[in-house]
């Protein structure tokens, strides 16, 4: 897949944990917070890596 896919589809996923982060306050939902929070960093952490990638004009 192109860089770019990999942003977009980054993107989707750190949005889609975006609920589960708002759960993080309630006790029983916890551990889907602190699953949302990894997802989100995860995707935070590929979109930085990927900005940085060489790309074909490079």
């Amino acid at each position: 897949m192109s860089t770019d896919t990999w942003q977009i589809a980054a993107v989707v996923a750190m949005v889609a944990s975006l609920p589960l982060l708002a759960w993080a306050g309630n006790a029983e939902a916890l551990a889907g917070g602190v699953a949302g929070g990894a997802v989100f960093t995860v995707g935070a952490a590929a979109l930085t890596v990927l900005r940085f990638a060489p790309t074909e004009e490079d």
